[in-house]
Order: C-alpha cells, then structure tokens, then sequence
C-alpha cells in the first residue's frame, strides 16, 4: 500500500511539474513570436529606408558605401519590395480653401531623405540623407549646394540655429558638427564616445552656442561649442531620460525648457536651470513619440497659449498642445505613422496675410503638415476638436514621407521621401513664379 502511494504522488509531481514546463514553453513561444514580430517590423522600416539606394546605385552601377544590411539576406525581399511606379499627381481636398499645389521638385540626393528645414530667417531649405549628404538650397530652379564629407554615415537630422548663421548636424557617425553658412566651413565637431545611435539634435533657443544631443542609449548630452572640441570636456551635462530618446525641441521664448520625445510614448520637459531635474513627464500614449513640432510664429489669439506642439506618435495619431499649459487640444487622424521616424510641421499666422481680402478667421488659420508612411502628405485645419480629419491630401509619392517642414514667413510647405525626392508645393492662392529666391518671399 505504501508503494502504491508513493508511486501516485511521484505520478501526480511529475504531471504538475510536465504542466509547468508545458505552460513556459508556451510563454516562450508566445514572446518569441512577439519579439519575431517586432524584429520583422523594424527590418522593413529599416529595408524601406534603404533598399531603394541600393537599387537604384546598383541599376547605375555605380559603388554603393559599404553598409551593413546582411539582415536582407535571410529576408524574404518580395514581402517590402514596393518600388511603385511614380502616380499622377492627385491632390485631394476636403474643404474648400487653402489648398497646396505643385511648386517644384529637386533631385540630387541618392538616399531617402530624413528631415527637410527651412532656416529661422526663410532664406535657406537643408536637407539629410541615408546617401551621408546635406543638401543647402537658396531658392526655386536652382541646384544645391552638397555638404559631402561632413558624416561616413546615415545623417539622422539637421536643425538652423535662432539666427540661422548655423546649421548642426548628428549621424550615426557619432559625430555632431555645426556648419557656418556664412563662411561655408565646418565651425565646430564633436564626437561622442558612449554608445548608442544619434537621433535628434536641437539648438539652444537663447545661445548657439549651447546644442543639445538625443541619443538611443537614454541620454541627452549638452555641449558648448566654446569649448574644446575633445568630446569628454565639451560635454557639460549629460540628462537622462526614460527611455531611448527620438526627438527634441527648444521653445522659442522660455530658453529654459527643453522637450523630450521617447521611445516609451512620454514627452519630458526638462528645467536646463536645473541641469537634470525633469519638470514634468507627460504620458502622450502608449507608442514611441517620433517628432515633436513646435510652431516657430505666435498666437495671436492668446487663449490658445503662446504656441503651438504636435507630437507624431507610432499609434497614428498627432497630439496638438498649447504650450501654457501643456493639455491636448486636438487630435489629428488619417496619416500612417507606424514604425517610422515621420515629421511634422506648423503653419501658423503666415497663411495669406499678404492677401488683404481675407477676412481676419483666416488669417488667424492654423495647419499641420504630415509625412506618412502610406506615400501621402497630409495637412490639417487645428481647431478645438477632439478628433481632425485632413483638410487636404498630397499623393505624388513612390516612397514613404518622412519629413515636411512649413516656411515661417509664407505657406510654402518642403517635404522629404525616401524616393529621393524634395518637393516644393505653395498654396493655390498665391504666385510663386515671381520669386528666384527664398529670401524675397516675405
């Protein structure tokens, strides 16, 4: 009898401890699909980034740099391959007004360009590439001037300093560098020994001379050009944030802030008075912020707040605050932002105030401009809703939009696709057949 027990208990632990390990693997399984998942989604951002350039340079024969993308070989490359002949221009509106037409198209760079900005002044457009360029325009039919031996790698972004005399640069390099427009020479280059990739970098609102770094390894690194340009000493404060940083943004007026975008969905704002202290932590969703845009003109209607702040997310959705005290005022909706680096851009007050038979509502007008991932440019009417559909969609793309940036003295809207392309559109109400150079539109 005492046998029999003991071989039923020995029995009964075996099958729990069979169970236990049935459930693991389960679990196991059930990760390993998640993160298989997650690896095959960013393989084909990554591919959509690139591929096109290799393509192409191949069709050209032309030597590509030698990057590293043995991840495609183990890929089924007829699943991303997506090089779709170029549309017919179709632009659709939803309203009536403020509609944007076809300026101009620039050619030149041979890799999917990552940010597109207009100088604070409105005299210059720079653009950054996979291709390792920057590209300077100073007005309409003309040709670029190249930037080619700033980066060995991918430029991840570019901004203008307040006085536009400067342009910063970061790439996956781990090189930042300023660049005196003015004198056509490298003013100042830092390289940055920790780990982690480059993602965003921003101007100090108050002082060029100040820049601030966001990186994949959850830090924020701040440098004074004035200083060596050894990376240890030019670092003068390292902040940490929540999580991998994507995208960072200085407001116009309180030089103080800065603003964080995450991985984790949260937009932090830091007190620079107070080096690392976080002022506040805002939980914009669950997804990864992937921009943060911040209206460059001022309300003048007050009781929106001073400015305006977009934030494009993972989740689809931009979250537009007002800057006083920092709620959600609208959602915008239609655009695809999933699982890439989309920008985006505030038109605000320059919208026809050239054109005096507008009535004061619209000149007061706010638009949001979008890249998406689906090919389309998308631009928004901000208004108190809870929820905005477009107010026009661009369709003239054969590769993912990934940046559009606004002029900040007319609506002349620049966008960036990894098709190459940079393309000029302007709205339908004004002529800009007249103008040779950024610097005369006013």
């Amino acid at each position: 009898m005492s046998k029999f027990v003991s071989h039923s208990s020995s029995e009964t632990y075996y099958k729990n401890q069979l169970d236990i390990i049935t459930k693991e693997n389960k679990s196991i399984k059930d990760k390993s699909q998640i993160l298989e998942k997650q690896n095959l989604e960013l393989q084909k951002s990554l591919y959509e980034l690139g591929f096109n350039y290799r393509h192409l340079l191949n069709l050209m024969n032309k030597t590509s740099h030698n990057y590293s993308t043995n991840f495609q070989n183990d890929l089924d490359l007829s699943i991303f391959l997506n090089l779709e002949p170029k549309k017919e221009m179709s632009v659709e509106s939803f309203r009536d007004g403020t509609n944007f037409k076809f300026i101009e198209e620039f050619e030149g760079h041979e890799g999917a360009v990552y940010a597109v900005r207009f100088s604070k002044c409105g005299k210059f457009l720079a653009s950054c590439s996979f291709d390792h360029t920057i590209h300077i325009l100073k007005g309409f039919n003309q040709k670029p001037f190249v930037l080619s031996k700033l980066h060995s790698e991918v430029i991840s972004d570019i901004k203008w300093s307040y006085n536009s005399d400067f342009l910063l640069s970061g790439g996956y390099d781990h090189i930042v560098n300023i660049f005196d427009v003015g004198k056509s020479e490298l003013a100042h280059s830092f390289f940055i020994e920790e780990p982690g990739l480059i993602q965003t970098v921003e101007f100090s609102s108050e002082n060029e001379n100040i820049i601030y770094v966001g990186s994949s390894n959850k830090s924020i690194y701040l440098f004074d050009a004035r200083s060596s340009n050894n990376s240890k000493s030019s670092i003068i404060s390292e902040i940490k944030a929540n999580s991998s940083v994507n995208t960072l943004a200085s407001l116009p007026t309180n030089n103080h802030l800065l603003l964080a975008g995450t991985s984790k969905g949260i937009l932090e704002i830091f007190d620079l008075r107070k080096k690392k202290s976080c002022l506040e932590s805002i939980q914009n969703s669950s997804e990864p912020i992937s921009h943060i845009s911040v209206s460059q003109n001022k309300m003048k209607d007050i009781s929106y707040g001073e400015f305006f702040i977009g934030l494009n997310s993972y989740d689809n959705v931009i979250r537009v605050y007002e800057s006083s005290k920092m709620k959600v005022i609208s959602t915008c909706v239609g655009h695809s932002n999933k699982n890439l680096p989309i920008k985006g851009s505030f038109c605000i007050n320059c919208f026809m105030e050239k054109n005096q038979n507008l009535d004061k509502e619209k000149k007061e007008k706010v638009l949001f401009a979008t890249g998406s991932s689906d090919h389309k440019v998308y631009i928004f009417d901000i208004k108190k809703e809870t929820e905005i559909q477009p107010l026009q969609v661009i369709e003239d793309y054969s590769g993912v939009v990934n940046c559009v940036d606004f002029h900040p003295k007319v609506p002349l809207l620049a966008t960036g696709s990894s098709d190459f392309s940079i393309k000029l559109w302007g709205s339908t109400q004004l002529d800009f057949t007249d103008f040779n150079s950024f610097a005369d539109l006013r």
